[in-house]
């Protein structure tokens, strides 16, 4: 049995999964497995896994699905057949530190939790762009425990790729499939079950940013796919029903409101037609009055809006492009004035 399995899900990733898995292989952790599911791609990426396959035979499994299914029903496949006492993901196009897994290991065994969590570093060809991210990374070990921590739901970042989990803990735990951002309603819920959370400094994730991936082209085409947000909102909202607490509930509901927000970013900075976006921005707006009644006078929305200043400006602009009732000179002056808060 393995210390632990590490899931990957491949999509037309030929360039970049020799080195993703490679940086697995190079482990100072050696009990480890390594899961491919490649997800009916239309390149070599098979061909990729099937050579590294043959070359560590008793290290890495390779999976195909007979068709298209997502990241979501791949890491589901995954999970199935892993053997390890701990679960991690690792995206095909991204790298891990050589002690990551050990440390992260030894920290989960050392404080008894189910969850550790590394730094993440996000990187473009060589050059370290981390400060384009969310800011989530931790100078020194700490432990959280999310249900005295409530706030800790929103201040990280909710990828698995960064994470290990116990596997007795996520067994009955499954992603939904078919959707983007399949990791968010994956990983929130656990985060709040989990008796603690272990942050290790210096395990760095690199996040690959790929110009060409898939995240970066839909961001600037937009399709429909960008409202499986709502689906997603709805699966955690769905997942804390038995809760009672008003305050963990007004947390989920702002972690709601902020994926919300960050999608509207991606809509208002597209490269498609005023016109769609206008439409896309009115359906986001719709269904937040809808879910999230009064939104904007939620505590954690104004103090998420005050501390970021480019925030303000680009509600402004979201709501200008909804309504078309201002004025040609009137977003100049009020992003002016806005800047002067």
């Amino acid at each position: 049995m393995p210390k632990v399995s590490v899931i990957v899900p491949v999509y037309n990733c030929e360039k970049t999964i020799e080195r993703s898995v490679l940086s697995l292989m190079n482990q100072t952790l050696r009990d480890i497995e390594i899961i491919t599911i490649d997800d009916h791609s239309t390149d070599r990426s098979y061909d990729k896994l099937s050579f590294l396959q043959k070359r560590y035979p008793r290290k890495i499994t390779v999976l195909k699905n007979n068709r298209n299914e997502g990241a979501g029903y791949s890491r589901n496949r995954g999970m199935e057949v892993a053997r390890g006492d701990y679960i991690g993901f690792l995206d095909a196009d991204d790298t891990v530190n050589s002690t990551m897994y050990e440390n992260l290991v030894s920290a989960s065994m050392e404080e008894n939790a189910d969850i550790s969590r590394s730094n993440r570093k996000i990187v473009f060809h060589n050059w370290d762009v981390s400060y384009l991210g969310r800011k989530s990374n931790y100078k020194e070990k700490k432990i959280i425990i999310p249900k005295e921590k409530l706030h800790y739901l929103h201040t990280e970042i909710p990828c698995v790729t960064n994470k290990l989990f116990r596997r007795e803990f996520i067994k009955h735990h499954k992603f939904p499939e078919h959707l983007k951002w399949e990791d968010y309603p994956f990983t929130i819920p656990l985060l709040y079950k989990a008796n603690k959370v272990v942050c290790v400094p210096d395990s760095i994730y690199y996040y690959h940013v790929n110009l060409l991936g898939t995240t970066i082209s839909d961001t600037k085409k937009i399709s429909p796919k960008i409202m499986d947000i709502f689906e997603d909102n709805k699966i955690i909202k769905k997942s804390f029903d038995s809760i009672k607490d008003k305050e963990v509930l007004k947390e989920i509901d702002f972690l709601g409101i902020q994926n919300l927000l960050q999608r509207l970013r991606d809509i208002l900075y597209s490269r498609i037609p005023i016109s769609e976006k206008r439409k896309f921005i009115t359906l986001f707006l719709q269904y937040m009055d809808e879910n999230y009644p009064n939104y904007q006078k939620y505590r954690t929305y104004q103090e998420y809006i005050e501390s970021r200043r480019i925030l303000k400006i680009r509600m402004f602009l979201i709501h200008l492009l909804e309504h078309e009732k201002y004025k040609e000179k009137e977003p100049l002056k009020a992003i002016q004035k806005i800047l002067k808060k």
